[in-house]
């Protein structure tokens, strides 16, 4: 209920606030490769070297919370910016990375926010921050740098505005900073620039990635490794609860058991796997596809012809891992542009 009423608040902020247009802040300058998409930036909130930096303090900070947790909580830098499962309300859920979200269309498992300048709105809520807004005023109004900072970015006086702003700022904000994580400098990547050579195990773990006899490229493919679409990948024959997955959003019959395409860009370090942590180990994903694809009506036409599994070698299938591990980042776990600011409140 409380994240229909902060939507609707949401919405109606939007539909009133005028485009952010601060001459005092400098426009942020995204970096990443030439074979990268094409990045999308925010009209109404552009990415701007304040607003990233103070996206990042409140990243990292449990200021917005009445109960310790932060943003960082449920998305740790060392494991891609993910957690390993988080529950509510007794439903298990993996945390998807907040790496390369300036190229995603929509948010969430089931794709339910489109907007990433307001996707955390709902943390304000019981289930998350559970945030006392007078208190948070408070905090911000005597705070040594947030109020400078606020006014440095979107020109406000931060503990002056009224709730639904003070969360969309701080929201604008963060978005800011989520937009700038940019994950692109894997072994594969260094491998593209001619930098890395492919061991034999993933030079024919990539073999068999983009062949026809696997089919992960279809959903996985292209720079991004994640095709930014909804798929039903055969892990269940009747879908029920959260398991309907874009269903509950689109009220389409044929989206029953899909669920957001997962970019394999650090998979290594964003274990456990699916839209509900079933798979704690990257052996057991591909033991999935290898001979557990279930047969149901909306299951993603790519892998039809693969319901009686891929059926690879075992050394196949360590080969395939081989190849999932060059596209682990470790630069972006020591990248100083995204580590905690470690100040003191």
């Amino acid at each position: 209920m409380y994240r229909l009423i902060a939507l609707c608040s949401v919405l109606f902020l939007l539909s009133c606030t005028k485009e952010i247009d601060n001459d005092s802040t400098t426009p942020y300058q995204f970096t990443y490769p030439s074979y990268f998409p094409e990045l999308y930036d925010s009209d109404l909130n552009p990415t701007t070297n304040q607003g990233v930096e103070l996206g990042r303090h409140l990243y990292y900070d449990s200021i917005l919370s009445s109960n310790g947790r932060s943003c960082s909580s449920c998305h740790n830098r060392e494991s891609s910016f993910s957690v390993s499962i988080f529950e509510l309300n007794g439903v298990t859920t993996s945390v998807p990375p907040h790496i390369n979200l300036a190229w995603n269309p929509n948010y969430n498992w089931n794709g339910s926010e489109e907007i990433l300048d307001v996707l955390c709105i709902g943390d304000f809520g019981q289930d998350f921050f559970n945030t006392n807004m007078d208190s948070l005023r408070e905090r911000f109004k005597n705070h040594d740098y947030y109020p400078e900072m606020f006014d440095a970015t979107f020109g406000v006086s931060i503990a002056d505005e009224d709730d639904n702003k003070i969360q969309l700022y701080v929201s604008y904000a963060v978005s800011q900073f989520m937009r700038s994580i940019i994950s692109s400098n894997s072994k594969y990547d260094q491998y593209l620039a001619g930098d890395y050579q492919f061991t034999d195990d993933e030079s024919n773990g990539y073999t068999l990635f983009n062949s026809a006899r696997t089919a992960c490229f279809h959903c996985h493919g292209g720079a991004l490794f994640t095709d930014n679409k909804f798929h039903n990948n055969g892990l269940d024959i009747d879908h029920q609860g959260v398991h309907q997955g874009r269903y509950l959003v689109s009220g389409d019959q044929s989206d029953i058991g899909k669920f957001s395409t997962p970019t394999l860009r650090n998979v290594e370090l964003t274990a456990p796997y699916m839209h509900d942590g079933r798979f704690s180990t990257l052996e057991e994903v591909i033991a999935h596809y290898n001979t557990q694809i279930i047969p149901s009506p909306t299951l993603a036409i790519e892998l039809e012809p693969h319901v009686l599994g891929i059926e690879l070698s075992d050394q196949e299938q360590s080969q395939l891992i081989a190849f999932l591990k060059t596209l682990t980042d470790y630069s972006l776990l020591e990248n100083e542009n995204y580590e905690n600011p470690h100040f003191v409140q």
